[in-house]
């Protein structure tokens, strides 16, 4: 009955060492549960040296070409080439914004292929938010592979709490439609929406890009519409 006891005292002992020196072996099942991005996610690749961070990203329609935005919900019947604003806010963090995030650009990269850009990309500036609605942080740049860069300006470094978002202009081009698509936003700060792509109405839509405002990201376009016939 002593060895037993011994034998216990010692296991007890020996497990009150290991939960010292290798403690994540007593807590696998309280470690929290992370979801990584995968190769071909919409995602930030390069975060400025850990200064730069996506707070909330946000998904609006504008599907009667008004100007009139709404948000998408999950389920949504959603035109093809409706016109579509994503808004990505994002914040500079103070401890670790430093004289390198000049020279260490933000990058995004895979743009979901259903948000439209231009063969020659876009391009404009990004200003701040609140008191800094009229103050140009950083400028940016949309290539046709999908990739969004940041390139910020000196005055972020003399200023605490830097903040602002970057609106993408554009309207989707679906591959096909009457199938469901899944718009992930999840590593950009936003969520997971399903919509069921459909084609544009009844007409024929010809669209032209007749200017495009580097300062807003506003695309302004030209738009033939042929209503189609039918005979009997």
């Amino acid at each position: 009955m002593k060895n037993d006891t011994k034998i216990k005292t010692k296991l007890v002992h020996f497990l009150m060492l290991l939960s010292v020196l290798v403690p994540q072996f007593f807590n696998l099942t309280y470690l929290p549960t992370q979801v990584s991005a995968a190769v071909g996610d919409f995602q930030v690749t390069q975060d400025s040296g850990g200064a730069f961070k996506t707070t909330t990203t946000t998904l609006e329609i504008d599907p009667e070409g008004d100007g009139t935005y709404i948000s998408v919900n999950n389920g949504d019947t959603v035109a093809d080439k409706t016109n579509v604003r994503m808004r990505i806010n994002w914040a500079l963090d103070n401890d670790k914004k430093t004289a390198a995030l000049l020279s260490t650009p933000t990058v995004f990269e895979n743009l979901p292929t259903y948000f439209y850009i231009p063969s020659g990309g876009m391009s404009g500036t990004i200003y701040g938010s609140g008191v800094y609605a009229n103050t140009p942080f950083a400028t940016y740049t949309i290539t046709p592979d999908r990739k969004i860069t940041l390139n910020w300006k000196p005055i972020v470094l003399s200023l605490d709490d830097v903040s602002g978002y970057l609106d993408i202009n554009t309207w989707f081009e679906f591959s096909e439609t009457g199938t469901d698509e899944t718009i992930d936003l999840g590593h950009v700060g936003g969520g997971v929406v399903t919509i069921n792509p459909q084609p544009d109405g009844d007409a024929k839509i010809t669209k032209k890009q007749t200017a495009y405002d580097k300062e807003t990201g506003i695309i302004t376009w030209e738009i033939l519409a042929m209503a189609t016939s039918t005979s009997s």
